[in-house]
């Protein structure tokens, strides 16, 4: 009985001590993330992965504006779990979409999407500059009379 129960606890442990199964890679984030409300521009998407991608191919990452324009530069560089593509200067406000397939080594391609939004502040309202000059003129005006008393 002995014998039976050491065998046991050797198949018991045998299980416990092996390597789970291994999964497709899946995007774990992104920046900018998605869903995501940015107030500057970015000048790269960079995709992170849960596991390596590297060394397979190809890698496909397109940025689009609502109207359809591209604003990824087609050029992305892959680095163990990271994807990351520089986009043109100075994308403006609006909605963006990703669309990216990267196909890892061994593995079937990955495909997917998400969006973003940047939101660039818009030019200071005149109303602002006006309460700026009379809030200095204020200023100005107070100043020369204390310096008359």
């Amino acid at each position: 009985m002995k014998g039976f129960a050491a065998v046991l606890v050797a198949f018991v442990l045998a299980l416990l001590s092996a390597p789970p199964a291994t999964a497709d890679p899946a995007l774990a984030r992104s920046v900018p993330q998605a869903g995501s409300r940015v107030a500057a521009a970015p000048s790269v998407v960079r995709l992170v992965f849960d596991q390596a991608v590297g060394g397979g191919g190809p890698y496909r990452v397109r940025v689009t504006s609502e109207s359809g324009e591209i604003w990824d530069r087609s050029m992305a560089a892959v680095d163990g779990k990271v994807v990351t593509v520089p986009l043109r200067e100075s994308p403006g406000s609006g909605v963006y979409e990703v669309q990216y397939q990267v196909t890892p080594p061994g593995k079937a391609a990955l495909t997917g999407s998400y969006r973003f939004t940047v939101d660039l502040p818009g030019p200071t309202p005149p109303w602002v500059w006006v309460a700026v000059f009379v809030g200095v003129a204020g200023l100005v005006l107070a100043a020369v009379r204390l310096a008359r008393r």
